[in-house]
């Protein structure tokens, strides 16, 4: 695979399980005639082609519908990217409200691999061509289903030129191995959009209050 990722990510770049834009997104490896391509997609993984005609924000796409869906089957085809990622947050329903939870790799590796889809379209109030992409999303874990009911595609190293080339498909989308990443709570400053991109707090571990 040539190319190379053009930045590490910072704490609001670790990807966030809502959907959300921003003017800095995380940095991607896309496909493009079988070779791959290291670049940031707009629009913070919003959406893929029909975002701005549907006006959707559609940051996740369902390995469950990925390849049916009018609005993926498209991209699923021809046009996947790797989303590099320090880690990810998971949101948790709690009788105090929404606890934001912090996934990143447990054996302290710089950075996990999301399957992702992209693609451009033409935005004519801008006359410009605007790239934009979706992580995949599927089933949790049992470590992760202690937080939240999905989680998203993490590809191993060597899944990384079959998922590009589009020579394997649907068998990749499935759950990664419970040891594979580590949680702590994080403070509930991270929903808040006041919050800076570059606060390397957001991903502190913070004590929760007994109930």
């Amino acid at each position: 695979m040539s190319g190379s990722i053009d930045s590490r990510p910072t704490s609001r770049q670790s990807i966030r399980e809502r959907a959300t834009t921003s003017a800095r997104p995380p940095p991607s490896i896309r496909s493009s005639d079988k070779t791959a391509i290291a670049g940031s997609c707009l629009c913070g993984g919003a959406s893929c082609r029909a975002l701005k005609e549907l006006r959707l924000a559609t940051f996740n796409a369902r390995a469950e519908t990925v390849a049916e869906k009018p609005m993926f089957r498209g991209p699923f085809k021809r046009t996947r990217c790797l989303i590099p990622v320090s880690g990810y947050y998971e949101w948790q329903d709690t009788p105090a409200g929404k606890q934001p939870w912090y996934f990143t790799p447990r054996d302290g590796s710089p950075a996990l691999t999301i399957a992702g889809l992209w693609d451009e379209w033409h935005d004519k109030a801008s006359g410009e061509t605007l790239k934009s992409c979706a992580m995949i999303i599927c089933e949790p874990n049992a470590f992760v289903a202690q937080v939240h009911d999905r989680m998203p595609v993490l590809l191993p190293a060597n899944d990384f030129e079959p998922w590009l080339r589009g020579e394997a498909g649907l068998e990749l989308l499935k759950p990664a191995p419970n040891d594979l990443l580590q949680k702590w709570p994080v403070s509930r400053r991270v929903n808040s959009s006041r919050a800076s991109d570059d606060d390397p707090t957001l991903i502190e571990r913070v004590e929760l209050a007994l109930v």
